[in-house]
């Protein structure tokens, strides 16, 4: 059984361990931004990542038609992976209304 002071170090030592990986993903949170700016993408991740968040929200059902719609409206490069982030980030957008 763990004891008051066994937890409260685990934590502290979790928030140390949380606030180094911060620190530590400053240069990775630059370069998303940049390429967010620079490359005009909504999400940024692997086309891999991409693909399986679009599956996750098209088997759990929140993949929405207008979302669709809206998400191949605004491609305008073929890449797949380009076409699933308009889709991803539509479907991010009409949470709010459908909610």
């Amino acid at each position: 059984m763990a004891t008051a002071l066994g937890v409260a170090m685990d934590r502290r030592q979790q928030m140390a361990a949380t606030a180094e990986r911060y620190r530590e993903m400053a240069r990775d949170r630059k370069e998303l931004k940049r390429r967010k700016k620079t490359e005009g993408l909504r999400l940024v991740g692997t086309p891999e990542r991409v693909r399986a968040w679009a599956a996750c929200l098209a088997q759990t059902g929140q993949l929405q038609p207008e979302a669709l719609v809206k998400g191949i409206a605004s491609a305008e490069q073929p890449e797949r992976h380009i076409l699933l982030e308009g889709i991803i980030g539509a479907t991010n957008d009409l949470r709010g209304s459908t909610s």
